[in-house]
Protein backbone atom coordinates (compact mmCIF):
# COMPACT_ATOMS: atom_id res chain seq x y z
CA UNK A 1 0.00 0.00 0.00
CA UNK A 2 2.65 2.64 0.99
CA UNK A 3 4.26 1.76 -2.12
CA UNK A 4 0.90 2.45 -4.33
CA UNK A 5 0.71 5.84 -2.80
CA UNK A 6 4.39 7.00 -3.18
CA UNK A 7 4.30 5.70 -6.52
CA UNK A 8 0.46 7.82 -6.58
CA UNK A 9 2.15 10.92 -5.44
CA UNK A 10 5.32 10.79 -7.41
CA UNK A 11 3.04 10.68 -10.60
CA UNK A 12 0.92 13.46 -9.51
CA UNK A 13 4.25 15.52 -8.95
CA UNK A 14 5.63 14.32 -12.44
CA UNK A 15 2.38 15.75 -14.24
CA UNK A 16 3.03 19.25 -13.47
CA UNK A 17 7.08 18.56 -14.31
CA UNK A 18 5.84 17.32 -17.67
CA UNK A 19 3.25 19.92 -18.67
CA UNK A 20 6.60 22.57 -17.30
CA UNK A 21 8.35 20.71 -19.69
CA UNK A 22 5.73 21.07 -22.54
CA UNK A 23 5.53 24.66 -21.70
CA UNK A 24 9.56 25.38 -21.94
CA UNK A 25 9.51 23.99 -25.26
CA UNK A 26 6.34 26.44 -26.52
CA UNK A 27 8.33 29.26 -24.98
CA UNK A 28 11.34 28.14 -27.27
CA UNK A 29 8.67 27.90 -30.30
CA UNK A 30 7.76 31.15 -29.68
CA UNK A 31 11.07 33.17 -29.48
CA UNK A 32 12.39 31.30 -32.29
CA UNK A 33 8.98 32.28 -34.15
CA UNK A 34 9.50 35.74 -32.98
CA UNK A 35 12.66 35.98 -34.05
CA UNK A 36 11.95 34.86 -37.58
CA UNK A 37 9.34 37.67 -37.76
CA UNK A 38 11.98 40.49 -36.92
CA UNK A 39 14.02 38.85 -39.39
CA UNK A 40 11.64 39.10 -41.68
CA UNK A 41 10.94 42.30 -40.95
CA UNK A 42 14.41 43.55 -40.68
CA UNK A 43 14.53 41.84 -44.34
CA UNK A 44 11.44 43.94 -45.76
CA UNK A 45 12.32 46.98 -43.80
CA UNK A 46 15.93 47.10 -45.28
CA UNK A 47 14.14 46.40 -49.17
CA UNK A 48 11.84 49.14 -48.92
CA UNK A 49 15.52 51.47 -47.68
CA UNK A 50 17.04 50.17 -50.67
CA UNK A 51 14.25 50.83 -53.51
CA UNK A 52 14.16 54.19 -51.45
CA UNK A 53 17.72 54.91 -51.55
CA UNK A 54 17.86 53.86 -55.66
CA UNK A 55 14.86 55.99 -56.00
CA UNK A 56 16.55 59.40 -54.42
CA UNK A 57 20.09 58.60 -56.78
CA UNK A 58 18.09 58.70 -59.30
CA UNK A 59 16.49 62.27 -58.34
CA UNK A 60 19.66 63.45 -57.41
CA UNK A 61 20.79 62.75 -60.99
CA UNK A 62 18.10 63.85 -62.57
CA UNK A 63 18.57 67.28 -60.54
CA UNK A 64 22.57 67.31 -61.53
CA UNK A 65 21.36 67.19 -64.91
CA UNK A 66 18.98 69.94 -64.51
CA UNK A 67 21.26 72.08 -62.75
CA UNK A 68 24.15 71.71 -65.44
CA UNK A 69 21.19 72.63 -67.97
CA UNK A 70 20.37 76.07 -66.00
CA UNK A 71 24.32 76.75 -64.95
CA UNK A 72 25.25 76.15 -69.36
CA UNK A 73 21.65 78.39 -69.91
CA UNK A 74 23.37 81.52 -67.75
CA UNK A 75 26.87 81.31 -69.14
CA UNK A 76 25.85 81.50 -72.53
CA UNK A 77 23.38 84.04 -71.53
CA UNK A 78 26.27 86.09 -69.39
CA UNK A 79 27.93 85.69 -72.61
CA UNK A 80 25.53 87.20 -75.16
CA UNK A 81 25.10 89.93 -72.15
CA UNK A 82 28.70 90.53 -72.37
CA UNK A 83 28.68 91.20 -76.05
CA UNK A 84 25.93 93.66 -75.75
CA UNK A 85 27.54 95.63 -73.42
CA UNK A 86 30.46 95.28 -75.42
CA UNK A 87 28.59 97.15 -78.35
CA UNK A 88 26.99 99.29 -76.22
CA UNK A 89 30.48 100.89 -75.10
CA UNK A 90 32.19 100.68 -78.96
CA UNK A 91 28.23 102.63 -80.19
CA UNK A 92 28.66 105.57 -76.96
CA UNK A 93 32.13 105.54 -76.96
CA UNK A 94 33.18 105.44 -80.60
CA UNK A 95 30.51 106.04 -82.62
CA UNK A 96 30.70 103.10 -84.84
CA UNK A 97 29.44 99.17 -84.93
CA UNK A 98 30.75 97.10 -87.35
CA UNK A 99 28.43 94.92 -89.31
CA UNK A 100 30.55 91.97 -88.84
CA UNK A 101 29.58 92.70 -84.75
CA UNK A 102 26.09 93.22 -85.52
CA UNK A 103 25.62 89.77 -87.57
CA UNK A 104 27.69 87.68 -84.71
CA UNK A 105 25.43 89.11 -82.40
CA UNK A 106 22.31 88.72 -83.77
CA UNK A 107 23.43 84.50 -84.56
CA UNK A 108 24.43 84.22 -81.43
CA UNK A 109 20.79 85.70 -79.65
CA UNK A 110 19.19 83.42 -82.28
CA UNK A 111 21.19 79.97 -81.41
CA UNK A 112 20.39 80.73 -77.76
CA UNK A 113 16.41 80.98 -78.43
CA UNK A 114 16.49 78.13 -80.30
CA UNK A 115 19.53 75.13 -79.22
CA UNK A 116 18.02 71.67 -78.44
CA UNK A 117 19.41 70.81 -75.24
CA UNK A 118 19.06 67.52 -73.52
CA UNK A 119 19.52 66.27 -70.07
CA UNK A 120 19.71 62.79 -68.14
CA UNK A 121 15.66 61.98 -66.53
CA UNK A 122 15.93 58.14 -66.12
CA UNK A 123 16.15 55.01 -67.59
CA UNK A 124 15.76 51.23 -66.72
CA UNK A 125 17.60 48.02 -67.55
CA UNK A 126 17.64 44.29 -67.17
CA UNK A 127 19.98 41.47 -68.14
CA UNK A 128 18.81 42.10 -71.78
CA UNK A 129 18.08 45.62 -72.42
CA UNK A 130 19.01 48.57 -71.28
CA UNK A 131 17.01 52.08 -72.00
CA UNK A 132 18.19 55.94 -71.08
CA UNK A 133 15.74 58.31 -71.23
CA UNK A 134 16.50 61.82 -72.55
CA UNK A 135 14.87 65.27 -71.55
CA UNK A 136 15.07 68.20 -74.48
CA UNK A 137 15.12 71.59 -72.40
CA UNK A 138 16.00 73.85 -75.03
CA UNK A 139 14.36 73.95 -78.72
CA UNK A 140 12.90 71.16 -81.46
CA UNK A 141 15.37 68.75 -82.59
CA UNK A 142 15.58 66.28 -85.79
CA UNK A 143 17.60 64.47 -87.70
CA UNK A 144 18.48 61.97 -84.99
CA UNK A 145 21.69 59.86 -85.47
CA UNK A 146 23.69 57.69 -82.91
CA UNK A 147 27.78 57.75 -83.21
CA UNK A 148 29.01 54.73 -81.77
CA UNK A 149 32.55 56.49 -80.42
CA UNK A 150 33.02 53.69 -78.03
CA UNK A 151 30.17 50.93 -77.85
CA UNK A 152 31.94 47.80 -79.21
CA UNK A 153 30.28 46.13 -76.46
CA UNK A 154 27.09 46.99 -77.38
CA UNK A 155 24.15 47.19 -79.57
CA UNK A 156 22.32 50.55 -80.12
CA UNK A 157 19.14 50.60 -81.85
CA UNK A 158 18.78 53.24 -84.02
CA UNK A 159 16.49 56.12 -83.98
CA UNK A 160 14.15 57.33 -86.43
CA UNK A 161 15.92 60.15 -88.67
CA UNK A 162 12.20 61.62 -88.56
CA UNK A 163 11.78 61.75 -85.12
CA UNK A 164 11.07 65.48 -84.26
CA UNK A 165 11.27 66.29 -80.25
CA UNK A 166 9.90 69.71 -79.36
CA UNK A 167 10.68 71.48 -75.50
CA UNK A 168 9.82 69.07 -72.83
CA UNK A 169 9.42 66.01 -74.68
CA UNK A 170 11.46 62.90 -74.27
CA UNK A 171 13.56 60.87 -76.19
CA UNK A 172 14.45 56.98 -75.61
CA UNK A 173 17.85 55.18 -76.23
CA UNK A 174 18.27 52.18 -76.27
CA UNK A 175 20.19 48.85 -77.01
CA UNK A 176 21.78 45.56 -75.36
CA UNK A 177 25.12 43.82 -74.59
CA UNK A 178 27.34 41.96 -76.86
CA UNK A 179 27.03 38.65 -75.28
CA UNK A 180 29.85 37.51 -77.89
CA UNK A 181 32.12 39.87 -76.90
CA UNK A 182 31.50 40.56 -73.37
CA UNK A 183 30.40 38.88 -70.06
CA UNK A 184 28.86 42.20 -68.63
CA UNK A 185 25.01 41.92 -69.09
CA UNK A 186 22.92 45.29 -69.74
CA UNK A 187 22.69 46.15 -66.44
CA UNK A 188 26.65 46.49 -65.91
CA UNK A 189 28.18 46.61 -69.52
CA UNK A 190 29.82 50.20 -70.58
CA UNK A 191 29.44 51.82 -73.35
CA UNK A 192 29.98 55.88 -75.22
CA UNK A 193 28.03 57.44 -77.79
CA UNK A 194 27.54 60.83 -79.36
CA UNK A 195 23.92 62.01 -79.98
CA UNK A 196 23.53 63.99 -83.68
CA UNK A 197 21.12 66.31 -84.19
CA UNK A 198 20.29 69.67 -85.92
CA UNK A 199 18.07 72.45 -84.85
CA UNK A 200 14.99 74.04 -86.40
CA UNK A 201 17.57 75.77 -88.40
CA UNK A 202 19.25 73.11 -89.89
CA UNK A 203 22.63 73.23 -87.19
CA UNK A 204 24.16 70.36 -86.66
CA UNK A 205 24.83 69.62 -82.90
CA UNK A 206 25.81 66.38 -80.63
CA UNK A 207 25.87 65.93 -77.10
CA UNK A 208 28.82 62.85 -75.32
CA UNK A 209 27.21 60.58 -73.53
CA UNK A 210 28.85 58.57 -71.49
CA UNK A 211 27.31 54.91 -69.32
CA UNK A 212 29.77 54.16 -66.81
CA UNK A 213 29.79 52.00 -63.25
CA UNK A 214 25.83 52.17 -63.90
CA UNK A 215 25.64 56.11 -64.27
CA UNK A 216 25.55 58.17 -67.04
CA UNK A 217 27.51 61.27 -67.83
CA UNK A 218 25.68 63.41 -70.41
CA UNK A 219 27.91 66.61 -72.22
CA UNK A 220 26.45 70.24 -73.17
CA UNK A 221 25.39 70.01 -76.69
CA UNK A 222 28.59 70.77 -79.17
CA UNK A 223 27.64 72.92 -81.96
CA UNK A 224 29.19 71.58 -85.27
Amino acid sequence: MITDWITSVAAIIGIPLALWSFVKLIIKDKDKQEQLHSLRDMASNQNEINLQLKEQVSQLTKQTGEFQYQSTLMFESNQLLEKQVQILNDFFIERKISEKTKQDLEEQKRLLEIKPHFIFNGGMSNPGHFELRLKNKGGTADSFSIEKTNSELVTLNDINPKTVVDSGQLLSVSGYPNTDKTYWNANLVNFELNLNYKDVDGNNYYQKIVRQNQQYIIDNPVLK
